[in-house]
């Protein structure tokens, strides 16, 4: 699959360049909290728009496969899992497919896992992962499918994983 031809990596060594978008994706976390004064949950889903915008810039190119192989649930799932090793270094822990949900677990999320939310943002429905699920969206959106994909839990959170739950809505 042409998918797995792209992914962040360093072009001489090979191996993906996670600091990278981890320094990336902390700043902007940091500045979306900022710029919407503290409210975490708006930043989240502010932070889950850019991500489907990313999505669609970063696997335009694929639109073609994603179309091909993505048409049932299980070819979609393994689709995603792909775009998430490509983006975190890793692959989900766990993968649940069922009637028009993929459930993906990840019970130790490189995106997070030195992300310190502070204790009184915790509780507040903030996710830490979620541009992730913007751009499963795009991803579906692209593949021809209506879906909405959203971080119900997440490590930094308190969470004992990261879980994202793509719901197909059409």
């Amino acid at each position: 699959m042409a998918l797995r031809k792209w992914s962040f990596h360093y072009p001489i060594s090979g191996k993906a360049n996670l600091d990278a978008l981890l320094s990336t994706h902390y700043a902007t976390l940091d500045y979306l909290i900022e710029k919407e004064e503290g409210d975490f949950l708006a930043a989240t889903k502010t932070g889950w728009e850019l991500g489907r915008k990313a999505g669609a810039r970063f696997f335009v190119r694929f639109s073609d496969d994603l179309k091909k192989h993505g048409r049932d649930l299980n070819g979609l799932a393994k689709i995603l899992n792909v775009a998430y090793q490509s983006l975190s270094s890793k692959k989900f822990d766990e993968i649940t497919v069922e009637e028009g949900v993929i459930v993906f677990d990840d019970y130790k999320c490189p995106l997070c896992e030195d992300y310190v939310m502070p204790d009184e943002l915790k509780g507040k429905g903030g996710r830490v992962c979620i541009m992730v699920d913007g751009i499963f969206t795009e991803i579906c959106n692209m593949a021809g499918l209506k879906a909405e994909s959203w971080e119900t839990k997440c490590r930094a959170a308190g969470d004992e994983c990261c879980r994202h739950e793509l719901k197909i809505t059409k």
